[in-house]
């Protein structure tokens, strides 16, 4: 593409990455390196280009992750050039591929949600052992592929339902090869129809984020009442893997373990294959 970046180098050292790229030309800047730990920024240097500028936006990128900087910098135009300094950036960042750390068996040192801390605490309570992986933002079942190559468990499936009342909530488990059909699901568990329910309730139900739904916030108070659904396939499997309530964490632990003892006291409705 005409205004895309030039890959020269790479290198990689657990999750320490490191990569510099050509600019496109058209810029001012002639070469971006950047050090990523994780999915988090933790160095960019510009070769070129307006030194104040480089530098005041290469200190701001520092700490930030990588998904919020390509979200806030791709698409600015410089003097009507089709890109800029910081768009070459986004456009190098974009370039990287999907990070998944080595599998670890602690709980993160710091948490993003309520939820997720939940999620660990429960664990060290219960006894259960499990390993996770730290991750780019896995929102795809694309992303969750290359997560499932790493973690050695297909990753699952988790919809967020509620009726057309919206007084009846479901958190759907289900694996990334069978298709939803809102037909076959309220058929199988003898209701009327449903349809998506909101990020808003997602969040205020099950303390997940869009496009980390997962069946770990049936712990939280707030979702005693939405209803636990799972594919009866899902259930028989020896692992289960799922986000633990964030896009950038996931986690494996024996499925036993997880109905059990993580969910015991709680109804997990099976759906027949």
């Amino acid at each position: 593409m005409m205004y895309d970046v030039t890959p020269i180098s790479y290198s990689q050292e657990g999750s320490l990455r490191r990569a510099s790229f050509l600019t496109c030309g058209t810029v001012c800047s002639r070469q971006i390196d950047i050090e990523l730990e994780g999915d988090t920024v933790r160095r960019v240097q510009y070769t070129g280009g307006c030194h104040g500028n480089t530098q005041g936006l290469s200190a701001l990128c520092v700490g930030m992750k990588k998904a919020d900087l390509i979200a806030r910098l791709r698409g600015i135009d410089c003097k009507a050039r089709g890109t800029s300094c910081p768009d070459q950036l986004a456009r190098a960042l974009e370039k990287l591929e999907f990070y998944v750390s080595d599998p670890l068996d602690t709980a993160p040192e710091h948490f993003e949600t309520p939820l997720q801390r939940l999620v660990y605490e429960t664990f060290a309570a219960k006894g259960i052992p499990f390993s996770r992986v730290d991750t780019d933002p896995g929102i795809t079942m694309e992303d969750c592929r290359h997560i499932s190559a790493r973690i050695g468990v297909p990753i699952v499936k988790t919809i967020f339902l509620c009726n057309r009342q919206q007084t009846e909530f479901y958190l759907y488990v289900s694996s990334d090869s069978r298709p939803f059909v809102t037909r076959d699901f309220c058929s199988a568990l003898g209701i009327s129809r449903v349809s998506f329910a909101s990020a808003e309730q997602l969040w205020d139900l099950t303390g997940a984020h869009a496009g980390a739904a997962t069946i770990l916030s049936g712990v939280l108070p707030a979702a005693a009442g939405v209803h636990l659904v799972m594919d009866a396939s899902i259930a028989r499997a020896e692992w289960f893997a799922c986000t633990d309530g964030t896009p950038t964490c996931f986690v494996k632990i024996r499925t036993s373990d997880l109905l059990d003892q993580y969910l015991k006291g709680r109804e997990v409705k099976l759906i027949a294959d």
